[in-house]
């Protein structure tokens, strides 16, 4: 793997990251995962948007010719790009790019200790690095939207996932929704047409519900389960459903592109294999042990708020519903429910006590008038951590007997659906979020000879 040019990477170009998320495994490899190059710093620095997590740093940032471009040396990520953030999970991250590393060789390769390295590496020229010295920065950030890619050319964005839809398309009677006290714990993939759906067995209850494309909701029997590959089998009293069509073979090299079907004739999210079908070490739980019931936590207001002195929080950047509720750029916050806030971090433990459905009456002024507005919180997607480090992860995360890793980034009541390949081929089902970094799947050639198992 070598270096390239500095003018071999531009703006909008696709890349991979590789690293050792969760730590290094010699079993595994390195992990690959898709990202675009979102902006380009002066100095050639980069941020791109590959999901990465805890033991990536270090890891090269590579183009779609094997040659280095950048290398991940901190999580630092400028402000205004995390608040780009797409509903879709990303990970817009800074990367060291090829002029600095360079830059920086000869002094690793005969270690001075009276000289030190950045200990944290910045884009500096990108807004959200700079020193602020105006009411709302506007005079040093201008608009950060016209300097990295808009949200739809991101990695996840919906520009990169028309393609799929196509194939996605086909998969309108193939994926069901499984329902635990109304709420959708997992995904299921249908696999005969009289009603037989496969889905994750460790977050579904007992008395399982599954809503068909046709929005209608039914009752689920329990068939058969497998507690080494956290399967569960279901039967509804459904006809006219289209069993995915599975590929045959291992599914191997990684980088190949691949898909998650929502049902709806879209796509949940679109990536990569990261880690080709491998076996994995037991012993394996012999039990199904189900997870708790979730509790619905709301939702941040999605304000990002600047405290000026003198002024109070001022907004800097608003969407969702706060935008639908009236609030715009510059309003100044005055009080929330009555109570004053002197920073953003404040609001935020205010906000960990709200629940779902709350009415936030949210006092502001504008223009030199005050303006009120009511704002009722909606539900946090399903991020919960039992009784793991990291978040965004399954219960049942990383024990199967046998696995291939994808970077579709799935949140935990997401997992139980296929995952397709460009020939629209179900190579697998997704069958835990891992962490931040990506999920693992049970490969369509160990899935098959169990359904008729399952049944029995």
């Amino acid at each position: 793997m070598s270096l390239a040019t500095p003018n071999q990477v531009r703006q909008g170009d696709r890349v991979l990251k590789l690293g050792h998320p969760f730590g290094y495994r010699a079993s595994r490899g390195a992990t690959a995962r898709l990202g675009r190059v979102l902006y380009m710093g002066k100095a050639l620095e980069i941020v791109a948007d590959p999901l990465t997590f805890a033991g990536d740093s270090g890891g090269p940032l590579i183009n779609l010719n094997g040659e280095v471009v950048g290398m991940l040396e901190s999580s630092a990520a400028p402000r205004y790009v995390i608040w780009n953030l797409p509903d879709r999970l990303s990970n817009p991250t800074c990367y060291m790019g090829v002029e600095s590393i360079e830059r920086f060789l000869p002094a690793m390769r005969k270690p001075d200790r009276s000289v030190k390295l950045e200990s944290m590496f910045r884009v500096k020229d990108l807004p959200g690095f700079a020193e602020r010295e105006s009411l709302r920065g506007q005079e040093i950030y201008g608009d950060i939207d016209s300097l990295v890619l808009p949200l739809d050319a991101w990695t996840q964005g919906e520009k990169l996932r028309a393609p799929w839809n196509e194939l996605t398309r086909t998969y309108r009677d193939s994926v069901v929704e499984v329902l635990g006290a109304g709420r959708r714990v997992a995904y299921g993939t249908v696999v005969a047409a009289d009603g037989w759906i496969l889905t994750k067995a460790s977050e579904i209850p007992d008395d399982p519900q599954v809503r068909i494309q046709v929005g209608r909701v039914v009752s689920a029997r329990i068939a058969g389960t497998h507690a080494e590959f956290d399967l569960a089998l279901l039967k509804i009293d459904a006809d006219g459903l289209r069993p995915v069509k599975w590929s045959e073979g291992k599914v191997t090299p990684a980088g190949k592109l691949v898909a998650a079907p929502d049902g709806r004739g879209s796509s949940i999210g679109v990536g990569i294999v990261a880690v080709a079908q491998r076996e994995l070490e037991g012993p394996f739980p012999k039990l199904i042990k189900k997870a708790d019931p979730y509790v619905p936590k709301a939702a941040p207001i999605e304000v990002l708020f600047e405290n000026v002195k003198g002024k109070g929080l001022v907004v800097e950047r608003v969407k969702g519903t706060a935008f639908e509720a009236g609030i715009l750029r510059g309003d100044l916050l005055l009080t929330l429910n009555g109570h004053p806030f002197r920073d953003h971090e404040e609001v935020d433990r205010y906000m960990e006590k709200s629940s779902v459905g709350d009415v936030w009456s949210i006092h502001m002024e504008r223009d030199g008038k005050q303006v009120d507005f009511q704002l009722t919180l909606g539900e946090q997607p399903y991020v919960r951590c039992p009784g793991a480090s990291g978040r965004y992860r399954n219960l049942r995360a990383d024990d199967f007997p046998m696995v291939f890793e994808h970077d579709i980034p799935l949140l935990l009541d997401e997992c139980g659906g296929p995952v397709i390949d460009l020939e629209g081929k179900a190579i697998g089902v997704t069958i835990a979020r891992v962490g931040e970094h990506g999920c693992m799947a049970i490969p369509s050639d160990a899935i098959v000879p169990l359904i008729a198992k399952l049944k029995r």
